[in-house]
């Protein structure tokens, strides 16, 4: 009875859960392993699209400098207010989500 509980059609017909496991563990850190080892490459090609974005702008590389930044001090970002503190916490939107459905906006 357990087991055919645990039973997902198309997956453990072919895999044991074990290896599912480790499958779905490694698709979901995909993305960190290719652009480890494809890391030089991607550096590589952005520097020669920026070398290609100046060279057909026609203007010297000296024309073009370091980033500077624009404020000597930058604007103060506001708080929150209360709703977004409250609305930012994640039991908050749970209860939100749960209750929306039942809310009238008429």
């Amino acid at each position: 009875m357990l087991t055919n509980a645990l039973y997902v059609p198309y997956v453990t017909q072919y895999f044991s859960v074990t290896t599912w496991a480790t499958l779905v563990s490694l698709s979901s850190q995909m993305g960190g392993i290719v652009e480890f080892f494809l890391s030089k490459n991607i550096r590589i090609a952005r520097d020669r699209a920026w070398d290609l974005t100046i060279a057909s702008r026609g203007k010297s590389k000296d024309f073009w400098g370091p980033y500077v930044e624009e404020w000597q001090r930058p604007p103060k970002v506001d708080e929150p207010g209360w709703l977004e503190k409250f609305f930012g916490k994640w039991w908050a939107r749970l209860l939100f989500r749960r209750c929306e459905p039942h809310l009238r906006f008429d």
